[in-house]
């Protein structure tokens, strides 16, 4: 039932639903000044939430900064959240990566410079119905391809959410005598705040290494700033579900 309610209420905070909202009533409404304050509210909505330097800004004080490769622990447990791949593009001989990527990416290359010994991999269908293949299980057999052996990969594949994630972890810690700490939580840097809290809370105390960041530090055209982008509306979207998710998780206990 919480994960019907989260994906409800995710669709409810997207800022398209807001601006679609905005547009309908501009259309439809019968009175005028009804119409204007909607046609108003579409116009400034599309200049805000599209502007680079405020997105920028905020997300940059919400994600968590990037660790120092050089001065993490050798042998280190990795722990992987997925919410990564395309699980309904055929054919299924392969992973379609979407944005977030980097969570497998940047293990492999923390597992090639020896920061990791051993990988975690979290994650169910993600289904809001439920059924489906497990993304845990698709990544290992990514990670499997890419030389790394089998005996060093665990899954847990039945979680459908961020506390979820944390809770059979830990029960798999408890049955996998083998994987010890110290864990290196790997997830994009946007999620790690709720993420690291909700693990915390379960009593895996992780080394955050956040990654796949939307923001930048520098900019090469000042007009970035100033031109509005539709990619800005859907980084808006991104910022104000964590951020909901991370209140929602706060209140129910979670962190």
């Amino acid at each position: 039932m919480f994960f019907i309610l989260s994906k409800t209420l995710d669709f409810i905070l997207l800022p398209y639903t807001w601006i679609l909202a905005c547009a309908l009533l501009a259309v439809f409404l019968k009175h005028k000044r009804g119409k204007y304050i909607a046609g108003v509210c579409l116009i400034l909505l599309l200049v805000v939430l599209g502007n680079s330097l405020l997105i920028n800004t905020l997300l940059r004080r919400w994600e968590v900064p990037p660790q120092s490769i050089e001065k993490l622990p050798a042998g280190s447990t990795a722990i992987i959240l997925t919410g990564i791949t395309q699980l309904d593009k055929k054919p299924y001989d392969r992973v379609y990566f979407q944005k977030g990527a980097d969570r497998v990416t940047q293990a492999l290359l923390l597992y090639r410079k020896g920061k990791i010994k051993n990988i975690i991999i979290t994650g169910g269908s993600g289904k809001l119905l439920g059924g489906g293949r497990a993304e845990a299980n698709e990544l290992k057999k990514f990670l499997i391809d890419c030389s790394i052996p089998d005996s060093l990969i665990f899954i847990e594949d039945q979680a459908k959410n961020t506390h979820e994630n944390a809770i059979y972890t830990q029960a798999l810690l408890r049955k996998e005598k083998i994987v010890k700490p110290p864990y290196l939580l790997i997830t994009s840097a946007f999620h790690m705040r709720r993420s690291l809290g909700c693990f915390t809370k379960a009593g895996i105390p992780c080394i955050p290494f956040p990654v796949d960041y939307y923001t930048y530090d520098e900019v090469s055209n000042p007009l970035d700033y100033v031109i509005p982008e539709a990619k800005n509306i859907s980084s808006f979207s991104i910022l104000i579900r964590e951020m909901v998710g991370y209140a929602t998780y706060f209140a129910m206990g979670y962190l």
